[in-house]
């Protein structure tokens, strides 16, 4: 009350109105619960009187102080306010990301079997190529071993048959059928 009419009057005005109910008899008696409303009110003006007192004092830096202190929960409430909306919006992302996160884990698992099926058939086309070219190495090696064993045992056995033709002709040819085929000989060399 002492900021809204100024020092003087307000000091004034809680005179008159303290001395008035400390003087002026009560006039109202007690109800039946005993309580007096003449004390009710004198206490009522002790404790106005009092937080006026304070206010006028301390006025100034409560204001200041209940002033900060309402800018500083508005600012922690703001704050607060945008956490919750940006914390919302992580919980709705990855609400989105669990949703899609079975979709996306079906993709890659997908992936990773094609992927294997792919690598399994270059793996397996690779082995058959491989074979095939083995094979046909092994194939060529025995054919070339054949042909050399062949060409071994042909002249092997021209050696063995020569050997056993010169044995025949020294055993069965004598001089004088060694002077025949000389001059038979001789002859076809002639005629041509």
């Amino acid at each position: 009350m002492i900021t809204k009419f100024g020092i003087k009057t307000g000091l004034l005005l809680w005179v008159i109105i303290g001395v008035a109910l400390t003087v002026l008899p009560p006039s109202v008696p007690p109800d039946a619960h005993g309580i007096n409303p003449w004390e009710i009110a004198q206490k009522a003006f002790n404790i106005l009187l009092l937080i006026d007192i304070i206010l006028f004092f301390a006025g100034g830096s409560l204001k200041n102080f209940f002033s900060d202190r309402e800018k500083n929960i508005k600012e922690t409430l703001e704050t607060a306010e945008k956490d919750k909306e940006e914390y919302q919006e992580k919980v709705k992302e990855i609400n989105r990301r669990l949703e899609t996160l079975d979709d996306e884990i079906s993709e890659i698992i997908e992936k990773a079997r094609k992927e294997a099926l792919d690598e399994k058939e270059a793996i397996l086309s690779k082995a058959r190529n491989d074979a095939e070219r083995l094979v046909e190495m092994t194939r060529r090696e025995i054919e070339a071993e054949y042909i050399m064993a062949n060409k071994e045992l042909k002249s092997k056995i021209a050696d063995l048959a020569i050997d056993k033709s010169r044995e025949l002709v020294t055993k069965n040819i004598n001089s004088a059928d060694q002077k025949k085929l000389v001059k038979e000989y001789i002859q076809f060399l002639k005629e041509e």
